[in-house]
């Protein structure tokens, strides 16, 4: 895989496909990823991938060049992407299954699916642990579900909030 910096080339950039940033700052979302830990995930194999990792040798072979002169060594990059993605597919508990079902985009889709869905229930518990309310725009200090005091355990876990042990 190549180093972080390598990744702002021609193709894809944090500014979209086509556009060259020099900027290598990582943004808040970039902050929290283990580049390790998607280093060694790349280079091992996995089973719904048929290609192992002695073919890096050989796809070292092929070179291209991109239209701004850039020398795109091979295709192992890519590779040891699609190994990662499947790994953290592994790691997520999403089922690998067997034909097209194993291939990445599934798998991600299926991924992408499940945290919608837990994104859904998480808005639906929110709006049910809501806070008192009285007339006039009164509110009161407990949850109309639980009577725990506002914000409630539920309520905060459903929203993100930490708790106050968690802070």
């Amino acid at each position: 895989m190549l180093p972080r910096a390598a990744l702002h080339c021609c193709f894809w950039t944090s500014a979209g496909r086509g556009n060259v940033s020099t900027d290598a700052s990582p943004t808040p979302a970039e902050s929290v990823i283990n580049w390790d830990l998607l280093t060694k995930l790349g280079g091992l194999e996995h089973k719904d991938l048929n290609v192992h990792s002695g073919c890096d040798e050989f796809s070292a072979a092929f070179t291209f060049t991109c239209g701004q002169g850039h020398d795109h060594s091979s295709y192992g990059e890519v590779i040891a992407e699609a190994r990662a993605v499947q790994h953290l597919c592994d790691m997520a508990g999403v089922p690998s299954g067997t034909g097209y079902s194993a291939h990445i985009d599934a798998r991600v889709f299926q991924l992408v699916m499940i945290a919608n869905d837990f994104r859904l229930r998480a808005t639906r518990i929110a709006a049910i642990h809501a806070r008192e309310s009285g007339p006039a725009g009164m509110v009161g200090d407990y949850c109309t579900e639980c009577a725990h005091r506002w914000p409630c355990p539920t309520n905060r876990l459903a929203e993100g909030i930490p708790l106050e042990d968690d802070v």
